[in-house]
């Protein structure tokens, strides 16, 4: 039911979470139990399509440049590196 979720999202997540909160899968209960709290943002994405994946991968690899130098002691060459 979840991949019924991208189609129409609020119509497909209304279903969903009504079967979710009678089922006894205790894991998506819980899991479930989260997601109003974040339901606009989710809709969001179903409007938009747009999601902060790329500025997230790009900060991941700017924290293991910074990691694996042990600290710069010039600014330009951090910026370099990155």
């Amino acid at each position: 039911m979840l991949r019924e979720l991208w189609g129409s999202a609020t119509h497909y997540f209304l279903k969903w979470f009504e079967w979710v909160k009678k089922s006894r899968l205790k894991p998506v209960r819980k899991a479930v139990d989260t997601v109003p709290n974040h339901i606009d943002h989710i809709l969001i994405y179903f409007k938009h399509r747009v999601t902060n994946a790329t500025s997230n991968g790009i900060n991941s690899k700017i924290q293991k440049v910074k990691a694996m130098a042990c600290g710069y002691r010039n600014k330009d060459n951090f910026k370099t590196a990155i």
